[in-house]
């Protein structure tokens, strides 16, 4: 009897262990699949069909797997509306951390404010729920505003807040700053020199919080650091370009930086003496101190509104970059050439084209190729920049900016096709620089220094760099910001070569990536670019007067830019795919084989699988990867598109087939029986004459 039972147990265990075998091997064959990623250091742009590489044993993974949620497809009633609802809801999880510093009571305040002190904590707490709260609520608002800008994709956006006391390192390492930035002599600042203030380096204050930022590794989240310094004296931070700003963004982290208790400069536009104070907006707790209560609640609206324009924009470009509708033209091109041409009244190159190049490759996003030429003309010699400049006079002395670049990019685009005979996978961008003079016969319309379309650059570099800056007083330079142009440089900066650098390469950025830089606004509403005053004015890193060119943001910005065009791309040619089936009023798996269904589903299933790596990816930083997984999605969709295609032309051929057979079966019948009818009518005769006359 042991004997019989143990037998059993054998067999059980016989029969149960090859799909236990079964079982982990698709547990490998997942691992083996998920893990493929790691190839998008040799295979950038996923140029390989990993798919194909899987075994029959492997890919049969695929038509059973069972995602989180409803990533299961199989036996799936309407699977067209279940992609469509997949693809245009992009969930992002986005984790951010508020640190508070100085909220902790231990302020150096005086014997006679202790009193205060309570109050005081109790306000400024209740303007950093008020900033929390704006800044929920505007990045709601703005991400279903953006639904237009993003082309029917509708990402959303999950903002889980949590708010920390900051360690005591951080607060004494910010308090001995303080304290030995405001002992010191003002700084000494050609924009600043008439106005007593205290300065304190922003430089100084971001190295503390990078090091915080870092050793917390807060590298997944964004992180909010306010601080309360309760100083009563009149200092302000500024960075190495002469703007002042208590809010700004970091340049190499994802953290922002408040400071309740400076004075922040909010409105205005350029600074003297005799307006600097009256364009000055005082902390909160100042105004509950000294002003009544209505001046404070004046007080209190006036920071509603600006810190809600600065969450607009923190929210928006922070995370989602503002997406220009411009034509994607990184999906169709495999390399893109920036043809630098420089004009000037001699032979000798005036410009840096080394810090441009350079400033390129630190924006240019990894897996585009593309190539650098630089060529140089002299004014005098060159008949297609004076052709240009002829067809495009407003007036004698003025030259319409959009005549010459539309005659411009004519001259040298047809130069560029003609001699070199160029890709179509190739596309050209122009960047002129003329070098200019007092004695160079040039004037834009309003004086710009730079103007930009869709496909050219054009800027204007002033050699006499010293001459022109000894006659600018600085009471009337314009600080920070121009009112009256958006694509005018500062006066006192024309000269400045890192300026006019960075002001191309914001503008090739939005050109190229179709990203928008601070200083723009695209608003959906009435399909415009505008140009916006506060950010810019905050002189952060998003601010065209950044001290860096461009920062690890900046980049992150440019790969959520080309995985969104990516993935609204997939969405138009999915979307045409599944129509055919619609017009057909018939279900996919009615049409398609049994094989072609079971690819069908296999494909869909990784291409749910990517995209949820994606979404990932976004939530992780990590998003390298998640731009290797948008294009690796390339093959499910070529794959479905050419399983849809195949598979309706045929289903339609056999109705037509069946169809003409059918015809031709009908016609062949009454044939026969018009033939038969006659051979009856003669058959009719013949026994006619037969039987009428016997005897024949």
């Amino acid at each position: 009897m042991k004997i019989i039972f143990f037998l059993i147990i054998i067999v059980i265990i016989f029969i149960n262990f090859p799909q236990s075998i079964q079982n982990e091997n698709e547990f490998e064959n997942e691992n083996q699949f998920l893990h493929f990623s790691q190839n998008k250091k040799n295979d950038p742009k996923g140029l390989i069909d990993e798919f194909e590489k899987l075994s029959s044993k492997q890919k049969q993974f695929w038509s059973s797997v069972q995602f989180e949620d409803d990533f299961i497809l199989i036996g799936d009633s309407d699977i067209i509306q279940h992609f469509k609802n997949t693809i245009q809801n992009i969930k992002i999880k986005i984790p951010v951390i508020v640190k508070l510093i100085g909220f902790d009571g231990n302020s150096n305040q005086n014997s006679n404010q202790n009193s205060n002190q309570n109050f005081n904590l109790k306000i400024e707490m209740e303007h950093i729920q008020l900033y929390l709260d704006i800044l929920a609520s505007k990045t709601n608002r703005i991400f279903n505003i953006q639904q237009e800008s993003f082309l029917n994709l509708n990402p959303v956006i999950d903002y889980s807040f949590q708010i920390v006391a900051s360690n005591s390192s951080i607060s004494k390492q910010l308090s001995l700053l303080f304290k030995n930035q405001l002992e010191k002599t003002p700084l000494k600042s050609p924009f600043l020199e008439e106005v007593p203030l205290q300065i304190i380096s922003r430089n100084d204050v971001e190295e503390i919080l990078y090091s915080d930022f870092e050793s917390n590794n807060n590298n997944n989240s964004f992180v909010i650091y306010v601080v309360n310094s309760n100083s009563e004296s009149n200092y302000k931070y500024i960075n190495s370009k002469g703007c002042v700003s208590n809010i700004f963004l970091a340049k190499s982290s994802r953290f922002i930086w408040i400071d309740v208790s400076s004075n922040p400069p909010i409105y205005g536009l350029s600074y003297t003496k005799e307006i600097f104070n009256s364009l000055s907006f005082p902390s909160l707790i100042n105004f509950v101190k000294k002003n009544t209560q209505f001046e404070s609640k004046i007080s209190k609206r006036k920071f509603i509104s600006s810190i809600s324009r600065f969450a607009d924009q923190v929210s928006t470009k922070f995370i989602i970059p503002q997406i220009e509708k411009l034509p994607n033209k990184l999906s169709i091109s495999d390399e893109i050439i920036y043809h630098f041409i420089e004009i000037n009244q001699n032979d000798q190159s005036k410009f840096d084209w080394d810090l441009l190049k350079k400033s390129i490759e630190s924006f240019h996003l990894p897996p585009y190729k593309f190539k650098i030429e630089t060529r140089k003309y002299n004014l005098e010699n060159c008949e297609s920049c004076n052709l240009a400049f002829y067809l495009s006079q407003q007036n004698p002395n003025t030259i319409n900016s959009q005549e010459i670049h539309f005659w411009l990019n004519k001259f040298f685009g047809n130069n560029e096709n003609q001699n070199e005979n160029q890709n179509q996978n190739q596309t050209s961008f122009y960047i002129f620089i003329f070098t200019i003079s007092q004695k160079t016969p040039v004037l834009f319309d309003h004086e710009k220094i730079i103007s930009v379309d869709n496909q050219s650059i054009i800027a204007f570099y002033n050699i006499n760099e010293e001459e022109e800056k000894k006659n600018i007083k600085i009471n009337e330079a314009v600080f920070c910001l121009n009112q009256d142009d958006s694509n005018q440089i500062l006066y006192q900066d024309i000269n400045n070569q890192t300026l006019i650098t960075q002001k191309i390469i914001w503008n090739l950025m939005r050109i190229v990536f179709g990203i928008l830089p601070s200083y723009y606004q695209w608003n959906p509403k009435e399909t415009k670019i505008e140009f916006d005053y506060f950010l810019t004015f905050s002189g952060g890193t998003f601010s065209e007067f950044s001290d860096d060119l461009i920062s690890p943001i900046h980049t992150e910005i440019g790969y959520r830019q080309v995985i969104y065009s990516l993935i609204y791309n997939y969405y138009l040619v999915l979307t045409d795919a599944f129509r055919e089936f619609e017009m057909l009023h018939m279900k996919i798996y009615e049409i398609l084989s049994e094989e072609n269904y079971k690819i069908f589903i296999q494909r869909l299933n990784v291409f749910k699988f990517k995209m949820n790596k994606i979404q990932n990816s976004f939530q992780e930083f990590d998003l390298q990867s998640g731009l290797y997984f948008a294009y690796s999605m390339k093959h499910e969709v070529d794959s479905i598109k050419k399983i849809i295609k195949s598979s309706v032309l045929e289903f339609q051929s056999v109705i037509y087939c069946e169809d003409d057979s059918f015809t031709l079966n009908e016609k062949n019948r009454r044939n026969n029986q018009f033939f038969l009818f006659i051979d009856f009518i003669l058959l009719v005769f013949i026994f006619y004459f037969i039987f009428k006359n016997p005897n024949r």
